[in-house]
């Protein structure tokens, strides 16, 4: 087990046997929405009300298709945790697939977690109404290979940001912090490969940026054709969060 810092949005659909939609309506650390306010995750006013989420896991083995739940065998067994006070913790079954009690509507989940499960820590926002869900956790050799070719290393929090809209990847979007830039934040646009690129000013053919070394933190996008959004990335000390900002088709 490896601990890294992702968010994650909640998403539609299950992904049994793999899934060529790579997002379902994901949010990180809340959904992902547009106009410039982030969420920071499910509202107070929910605490409460006791719901139930289900899903699957899904092992990112590809930051470029980071849903495709191409290998269900990585995601049995596998751990799943309330991040809330008192939170209940299941484990995955052979297909992957959990059932969650929550206390409330919505809640940070942390997938993975323990010794040898071969998976860096993951936390993402999931709401029960978006039952079943597919809740992502990073395979760790995809993780050290990432670290090892941007020569980086991580001593706090780590984040993805996807942003899409209804055609699929965003290219050519600026990702930045609604919030205050922590003191030691580094950003890595996607190469549209797969990979990221120290030297990429925009989002390439993945749509997304890697954020290295941060707390949690609000996150707009904005386009070159002037759409906006924003989401709040959740993420603790050597964990990762995935969070989607999904955007209007363009006009």
């Amino acid at each position: 087990m490896r601990v890294l810092g992702l968010v994650v949005m909640a998403l539609g659909a299950g992904c049994a046997g793999g899934d060529d939609t790579p997002f379902h309506g994901a949010g990180g650390g809340g959904h992902g929405t547009t106009g410039d306010a982030p969420d920071a995750g499910p509202d107070e006013t929910d605490a409460g009300v006791t719901s139930t989420l289900t899903g699957q896991v899904c092992v990112i083995l590809d930051w470029s298709d980071p849903f495709a739940c191409a290998d269900i065998g990585l995601s049995h067994q596998v751990q799943v945790a309330d991040l809330a006070t008192g939170g209940a913790v299941t484990s995955t079954d052979d297909d992957g697939r959990f059932t969650l009690p929550l206390t409330t509507a919505g809640a940070t989940i942390r997938v993975g977690g323990e010794t040898g499960d071969l998976l860096v820590s993951t936390q993402s926002v999931q709401l029960a109404a978006s039952s079943p869900v597919k809740a992502p956790v990073v395979d760790e050799g995809l993780w050290d290979a990432t670290l090892a070719t941007l020569l980086e290393t991580q001593t706090e929090g780590a984040g993805v940001v996807y942003v899409v809209d209804p055609g699929g990847p965003v290219v050519g979007a600026t990702i930045a912090f609604t919030t205050g830039v922590p003191l030691n934040a580094r950003k890595y646009y996607d190469d549209g490969a797969g990979g990221f690129d120290a030297n990429a000013t925009v989002t390439g053919a993945d749509g997304s940026a890697l954020f290295l070394d941060i707390q949690n933190a609000g996150i707009r996008a904005i386009t070159e054709d002037g759409r906006t959004g924003s989401v709040f990335l959740n993420t603790g000390s050597l964990e990762l969060g995935i969070a989607v900002i999904s955007l209007p088709a363009a006009p």
